[in-house]
């Protein structure tokens, strides 16, 4: 299994098309996809998930799931980089807190533009998702805030920011508008309604100079 993935990463390596590939699930598994259509296995788990080249084509994202043959551990879902010149992903879990359990059913992961950090929702409540943040330097996740949609803003004035859906109480009424949200998870400005789409919300506050 080791040499086939040496193998694997050699191919890698020898690629002259690295900034134009994508990445597919197949059996659990991260396939490289070359523009030509050739395929490279990457992962051999069989429990991988959601793969996200970063924008500068240098890493692949992707969720592992909890492995579910394992009986004695509590076990969470990990939020997962690895560089396509590399040979073993960073892997973390994410808690709500510290000493807390794990959060498992990781979904939507999205680069930052600078590809130095994934964002991702998590199970967190009966009400709400979790909106985590992994970091490439650190190989650390931290807890954002409750959200239950989210999109990094791209450009205007909110740019580098998150746009989330937030679950608010108001009148004795959960509701989910929209804020933009700083990395820490600080509630910067309140940018739409939850009767909203998140694309038009983004759209609209990317246009804002």
């Amino acid at each position: 299994m080791a040499e086939m993935r040496f193998a694997c990463f050699a191919a890698l390596l020898c690629a002259s098309a690295l900034f134009a590939q994508s990445a597919e699930v197949r059996d659990g598994n991260i396939l490289l996809v070359a523009p030509g259509g050739a395929k490279t296995q990457l992962t051999f788990e069989n429990r991988d998930l959601y793969p996200v080249i970063s924008p500068d084509g240098r890493s692949v994202a992707f969720v592992r799931i909890a492995d579910p043959g394992n009986d004695f551990v509590v076990e969470g879902d990990q939020l997962c980089v690895l560089a396509l010149a590399g040979h073993e992903p960073q892997c973390s879990t994410a808690h709500y807190q510290e000493g807390e359990p794990p959060l498992g059913g990781f979904v939507k992961p999205a680069w930052t533009a600078d590809s130095r950090s994934v964002y991702f929702l998590a199970d967190f409540s009966t009400n709400s998702e979790g909106l985590c943040r992994f970091d490439i330097a650190t190989g650390k996740t931290i807890f954002v805030s409750p959200a239950s949609d989210f999109a990094i803003v791209k450009a205007g004035r909110w740019r580098g920011n998150i746009a989330a859906s937030v679950e608010t109480r108001e009148s004795n009424a959960i509701r989910y508008p929209y804020f933009v949200l700083s990395p820490a998870g600080e509630k910067l400005a309140r940018v739409g309604e939850q009767t909203e789409k998140l694309d038009a919300v983004v759209a609209r506050i990317e246009r804002t100079p």
